[in-house]
C-alpha cells in the first residue's frame, strides 16, 4: 500500500476477500458440535443419521492449549447441525484448518478431502449442485479427521462470497491510471 495526500492505495499483492459467514469459525464466533471418538456406522454422515448418543463439544477440537475440546484419540467424528435463513446464496467456500487427514461433508455429499494438514484456514469452493441441496432447516457439515503423526486440530465453517456489486469501480492497479 501506498499513501499520498492522505489516500491509500493498493498497488501490490492481492486484496483479501471479505465474506460472509454462513456458519462461523471459531475465529469470528464459538461453536458446539456433536463428536464421538469411536468409529460410526458408514452413515455417520447423511442427514438421517442420528448422532443423539455422541458428546457435545465446544470447537475447535484438537490437543494443544487452543483447543476448547480435547481429542486424545487417533480419529474425531463431528456432526456439525446448522439453518439457513435466506437460501439466496451466491459462492460457497468451506473454510477450514486441520491437522491431519480430513474428509468433509455437506447434507452426506462429499465436499472435501486432504491427506496431510493444513497450518491456517483456507478456502475451498462447494460445488453448485451440493449448493442447490442445502435447505432452511437441518444442515449437516459432517467431518473425520484421522491424526496420523503431531499435533490434532479442526475448525471449519461455511462462508459466502458476496455477489458482485453492480456499477462498481474496478480496482485500480496502477497508481497512474487511477482517478482522482
Amino acid at each position: 500500500m501506498l499513501k499520498v495526500d492522505g489516500q491509500v492505495y493498493r498497488f501490490l499483492g492481492r486484496e483479501d476477500k471479505p465474506y460472509n459467514q454462513v456458519i462461523a469459525t471459531t475465529d469470528i464466533a464459538d461453536y458446539t458440535a456433536k463428536y464421538t471418538e469411536q468409529e460410526p456406522t458408514n452413515d455417520w454422515m447423511n442427514l438421517s443419521f442420528s448422532d443423539a448418543n455422541w458428546k457435545t463439544g465446544a470447537a475447535p477440537f484438537g490437543n494443544t492449549k487452543a483447543a476448547q475440546t480435547n481429542w486424545t484419540s487417533n480419529d474425531i467424528w463431528i456432526r456439525r447441525t446448522f439453518s439457513i435463513s435466506n437460501l439466496d446464496l451466491n459462492k460457497l467456500f468451506l473454510k477450514i484448518n486441520h491437522d491431519d487427514n480430513t474428509e468433509v461433508y455437506l447434507n452426506g455429499d462429499k465436499i472435501y478431502n486432504k491427506h496431510g494438514w493444513l497450518s491456517k484456514f483456507e478456502y475451498f469452493p462447494i460445488d453448485e449442485n451440493v449448493k442447490a441441496r442445502l435447505k432452511k432447516d437441518n444442515n449437516v457439515l459432517a467431518i473425520h479427521v484421522k491424526n496420523t503423526a503431531g499435533g490434532q486440530w479442526i475448525d471449519a465453517g461455511i462462508v459466502e462470497e458476496p455477489a458482485p456489486k453492480k456499477n462498481a469501480e474496478q480496482p485500480c492497479l496502477l497508481i497512474r491510471t487511477c482517478k482522482p
